[in-house]
């Protein structure tokens, strides 16, 4: 789900998300489906709502303090945004974008890559054979990638037999 903010953010956005029959509404709300969203995520720090229409000339402003977990807005990302970055946890909507210009053979690897660890990485979209088999590396990638790999190998020998002398 994707929802726009304008430029000048508020400080609260309410989000109707259906949950399902099952779901239990949150403390104090009838409605099983609203979710607050705040920009300032401290806890237990006061957050003021400006309410529409005015009581006697006065603006009327809704007070609102996060007591428990607070429900923020995540950032969204290109993959080539990211690179480079340790992230603590990541959500990838999708595999390959829809305009086909954007996609690169190394954003599957660029995604997985970039968490602290596994339990850190979700995906919406399975990671079918399909998209394995297009971000296979070409196989003169795999060709340079093993010469270097070669290279390596013998200047980590020939400069293990130099230390020795």
């Amino acid at each position: 789900m994707t929802v726009k903010i304008p430029s000048t953010q508020p400080p609260i956005a309410l989000v109707k998300i259906d949950r399902g029959a099952s779901a239990t509404a949150m403390r104090s709300c009838s409605d099983t489906n609203i979710f607050p969203l705040f920009f300032d995520s401290q806890a237990f720090r006061s957050c003021d709502i400006s309410l529409p229409g005015n009581v006697s000339g006065i603006p009327r402003v809704l007070s609102v303090k996060i007591q428990q977990f607070p429900l923020v807005c995540a950032v969204a990302s290109t993959v080539y945004k990211v690179q480079g970055e340790t992230l603590d946890s990541m959500v990838v909507t999708e595999w390959r974008s829809q305009n086909g210009v954007a996609n690169k053979k190394e954003q599957p690897y660029l995604q997985v890559s970039q968490v602290t660890s596994r339990y850190a990485f979700t995906a919406l979209e399975p990671l079918t054979n399909d998209i394995i088999a297009w971000a296979r590396p070409s196989k003169s990638a795999l060709d340079e990638e093993a010469r270097l790999e070669q290279l390596c190998g013998m200047t980590l020998a020939k400069l293990s037999s130099t230390s020795l002398t």
